[in-house]
């Protein structure tokens, strides 16, 4: 017998639930992987994107993903002349920083080293471009990787390295639907790409 019809339910989430997220994982005693987390959702809302740009389905990513890579997000910094790289931002205050530019891999048959080039200012940004901004140079301060590690992992002191995980994603989201009191079953890591594009709309 064929199981009733059940209607396949995904809502966007709302600025505010991306908000509640970031600031879960980024209270007093934050750890390494809170903010990875943190700085992953506030990306997929940002800059609207899949999973697959940003997350692992394994800590130990896999050679052919297309998530952004260390390189992938540079930093302009004031008396630099060269754009860094984020594997290089360790040393670099803050005040320093001009402009960041992330370089999108939107498909699958983009070339290593292609993508869409994506720039936020930090002259005159304000509100929540501002702390959008903030919390993804404290990342690139705060996190040891390599320039080809994705962006969004860290390696401890032993040089192991751990990925923000597909399934860390999805529990946030779970957990932030039923603070609201909504039906987890509505959202998904999609729902935040599909969030920005809606609020635009």
């Amino acid at each position: 017998a064929r199981r009733p019809y059940e209607p396949q339910v995904c809502l966007p989430c709302t600025y505010g639930m991306i908000q509640h997220i970031v600031q879960q994982n980024t209270r007093h005693g934050f750890t390494l992987d809170n903010l990875m987390l943190a700085t992953g959702v506030s990306m997929a809302y940002h800059l609207c994107l899949r999973a697959s740009e940003y997350v692992s389905k394994t800590k130990i990513p896999h050679p052919e993903s297309h998530q952004f890579d260390s390189q992938s997000v540079e930093f302009q910094c004031s008396g630099v002349p060269q754009l860094v790289p984020s594997s290089s931002m360790i040393n670099i205050p803050w005040t320093k920083v001009t402009l960041i530019k992330f370089t999108i891999q939107h498909a699958k048959n983009v070339r290593k080293g292609y993508g869409i080039p994506i720039c936020f200012t930090t002259e005159g940004a304000t509100g929540d471009a501002l702390e959008f901004l903030q919390l993804v140079y404290l990342w690139a301060h705060l996190s040891t990787r390599h320039p080809d590690d994705p962006f969004l992992s860290h390696r401890s002191r032993t040089g192991r390295l751990s990925c923000l995980v597909y399934t860390q994603v999805c529990q946030a989201i779970t957990n932030c639907a039923k603070d609201f009191g909504l039906n987890p079953k509505w959202f998904k890591p999609h729902c935040i790409r599909m969030a920005s594009p809606t609020a635009l709309r």
